[in-house]
């Protein structure tokens, strides 16, 4: 049963505030938007978009929670900080490949702004609204005509601004095949007069953005009522935590085996595998005290993330000293037998690590049962024939979980097996597509997580 809540009011709090707020995130919002403000050298975002998304989307996570604008609001922050991953990669990749043309860098970087516009100029007006609401719960009035209009006013011009200065010195490159690094001086007079224009009226922007927001951190009266209506509402309600659990240990889970894909870029393996273990780990945590044994699972994690690592760096090394890791039939390759020698440390290496990420498979599909356990039948029931269809439940996602983990060993096996195949793509089409297989297996794998999470989340989301 849920806990019953007990109503906070404004009156409470007053008489009872403490010297200074109580932080609720809120802290790292102003610090955020510093990184949005910057202007971009040609394609280099000095100060990347994606480190003040972050920042931005942690700092309201927790007031999402008592107000449903500040909840889209986080939503759309999400999708933004997706976009500013996706598009730092594409130019990061152009910048260190040095063969994009400037039309794909015009088109990423249309495209790329008007997502920004789209999501994050109704992001901060449910933000600002959302502070004046709480204003007037405080103060019982509010200023049709206050500051809040103002500031999405200003803020909307300064990311279509932003947006404009971004891609504007390129529109003189269209249907040009020019590479991205070999800009004339008029290119660079103009990268420069719109990082100029984009500082001007991001200085603005921030300026009236902190100017608001100083003020409503100051409240402390108001700040603590959030606070407290946080820790009634939100923080003690288990089952809600339960189902927040759910959803990071699936989506950290998926995340893991992305990186595991082994996908040549140009021929290099860039993908940190290793990184597997990280998000492994992060998926256990999240729904600690049910993740049980945690202590044995981080020490396969580590011992999955050195054997990983090892291979990476040999792989990642022999991609650049041999262009790619092809295989002896390469022209630059004088000596054969060094060759076979390090690709066999590679295969030893890969089979090493697969045996871990089995292991590892095995313990996450211990969690998923527990998981199950903790979901089916919890709902409130007075019924034998409810109890009869709940343990039926259970078996029938257990065995689903069964079939995941079956998927997951396959494709352990499957990543040994493509990693011996690379040297002999030069010979053969059948070898050459070994990073198709490769993947068609992973997606076999997270597929069946997140179909088998989705039913746990499905029957966590009836406990009341």
């Amino acid at each position: 049963m849920r806990r019953e809540k007990t109503s906070i009011t404004m009156a409470d709090v007053e008489k009872r505030s403490k010297k200074s707020g109580r932080d609720l995130g809120l802290s790292n919002l102003l610090i955020g938007l510093i990184f949005l403000i910057n202007p971009y050298y040609g394609v280099i975002d000095v100060l990347p978009d994606f480190i003040g998304m972050i920042l931005v989307y942690k700092s309201i996570v927790k007031l999402s929670d008592l107000d449903e604008r500040l909840h889209d609001s986080k939503k759309n922050y999400l999708a933004a900080l997706w976009v500013s991953v996706a598009m730092f990669f594409a130019m990061g990749l152009g910048v260190f490949s040095g063969g994009m043309d400037k039309t794909t860098t015009l088109t990423i970087m249309l495209a790329a702004h008007i997502l920004y516009c789209i999501l994050l100029i109704p992001a901060f007006k449910n933000l600002f609204n959302a502070m004046d609401y709480g204003n007037i719960r405080k103060d019982g009035k509010v200023d049709e005509k206050g500051s809040t209009s103002n500031l999405t006013i200003t803020t909307s011009v300064f990311l279509v601004v932003r947006g404009i200065c971004a891609f504007a010195p390129w529109l003189s490159a269209l249907g040009q095949e020019d590479e991205l690094n070999s800009g004339s001086a008029l290119d660079l007079f103009f990268i420069i007069l719109a990082g100029v224009v984009t500082l001007i009226f991001g200085v603005i922007w921030f300026v009236s953005v902190r100017k608001y927001m100083k003020a409503f951190f100051k409240d402390r009266v108001l700040m603590d009522y959030f606070y407290e209506r946080y820790q009634n509402e939100v923080a003690n309600d288990k089952d809600l935590w339960f189902r927040r659990g759910i959803t990071k240990f699936t989506l950290y889970s998926l995340i893991a085996y992305a990186f595991t894909l082994s996908f040549p870029i140009d021929g290099y393996y860039f993908v940190p595998g290793f990184v597997f273990s990280l998000f492994m780990y992060l998926a256990a945590k999240s729904i600690l005290p049910y993740a049980e044994n945690i202590k044995k699972f981080k020490t396969s994690l580590i011992c999955f993330g050195v054997f990983s690592f090892a291979r990476y760096a040999v792989m990642l090394f022999y991609s650049i000293t041999y262009e790619f890791v092809s295989s002896p039939y390469n022209p630059k390759m004088s000596d054969t037998t060094k060759f076979w020698i390090v690709y066999s440390v590679i295969v030893v290496l890969t089979v090493v690590s697969c045996v871990f990420m089995i292991m590892i498979s095995k313990r996450h599909h211990t969690y998923r049962k527990t998981l199950i356990i903790q979901s089916v039948g919890k709902a409130e029931n007075d019924s034998s024939y409810r109890d009869e269809m709940d343990k039926a439940r259970i078996k029938e996602l257990n065995n689903k979980s069964v079939a995941v983990l079956v998927f997951q060993i396959i494709y352990a096996i499957g990543s040994v097996a493509t990693t011996m195949m690379i040297p002999f793509g030069e010979i053969s089409d059948a070898f050459g597509l070994q990073w198709l297989y490769r993947l068609l297996l992973l997606a076999a794998a997270m597929i069946g997580i997140y179909a088998v999470s989705l039913a746990i989340s499905n029957e966590a989301s009836r406990i009341k």
